[in-house]
């Protein structure tokens, strides 16, 4: 079974890959990716940076380090992981078009929809960032990711 960013929202991580665990058949295995630390992802610190907010807390980031999956995937009887991480360049299209993504997901669109006072303020910071990095018309931020596989024990 896979899972393409949805594990890091588990509430009890180890429970829950537990019961994943029983559900796969005899020599059935998992894989999932998830996101690194923000640092590593200028697909979520860049914009924050740029509109001069702090980053905040996410909870999606629970697995950015690849000792807490390796003691989750243990703890709820998986056996040895392969944790790789995967760096990629993520596009939507010119800046207009990633000013729209980045502002309505991610940490910035997380900030902004808890405060939408800041938007106004946010908005030509984050414009003047992506056009400063734009060629040929496109934009293109960093995504880091570990892309993780495991067995039951």
């Amino acid at each position: 079974m896979y899972s393409r960013f949805g594990v890091m929202f588990f509430d009890d991580p180890v429970a829950a890959f537990g019961h994943l665990r029983r559900l796969l058949r005899p020599g059935g295995r998992i894989g999932f990716v998830c996101w690194r630390a923000a640092g590593e992802n200028e697909l979520d610190h860049a914009p924050v940076q740029a509109a001069g907010l702090a980053f905040e807390n996410a909870p999606h980031l629970g697995f950015a380090d690849p000792g807490t999956i390796r003691d989750t995937l243990r703890r709820a009887g998986f056996g040895p992981s392969s944790i790789a991480p995967f760096d990629v360049p993520v596009s939507c299209g010119g800046v207009e078009e990633t000013l729209r993504v980045v502002t309505r997901v991610g940490a910035l669109g997380r900030i902004l929809r808890d405060r939408p006072d800041l938007r106004r303020d946010a908005e030509p910071r984050v414009r003047a960032m992506l056009a400063g990095r734009a060629v040929d018309g496109g934009v293109s931020l960093r995504a880091a990711t570990w892309v993780v596989t495991a067995g039951a024990a």
